[in-house]
């Protein structure tokens, strides 16, 4: 079993000549994750029988987005709440 907390700073540069004059882009999420993993193998190398279980459920929240031009530098964050309401997402990954 794992509990985790991740804070992701994502910085993307572009590696084009933009139209826009774009320098770069910044989002920051704030991440909360829970592992479950069951090994029932019999061995670990060569196991006659057994299996694993592997389940993940997270959620993930955007904490600001930021977009950096030659001119300006806009708060991507409060225009895109303003306009799409963006709210946490969650995932669910499992393994068998």
């Amino acid at each position: 079993m794992n509990i985790s907390a991740d804070y992701e700073n994502l910085y993307l540069v572009p590696e084009f000549v933009s139209e826009a004059d774009l320098k770069n882009i910044s989002y920051r999420y704030l991440t909360a994750t829970y592992d479950y993993m069951i090994n029932t193998l019999d061995s670990k190398h060569y196991p006659d029988r057994g299996t694993i279980l592997c389940l993940s459920a997270g959620t993930s929240k955007l904490l600001s987005a930021t977009v950096k031009t030659e001119s300006a530098d806009t708060d991507l964050y409060q225009e895109i709440t303003r306009e799409f309401a963006f709210d946490r997402f969650l995932h669910f990954i499992g393994k068998f």
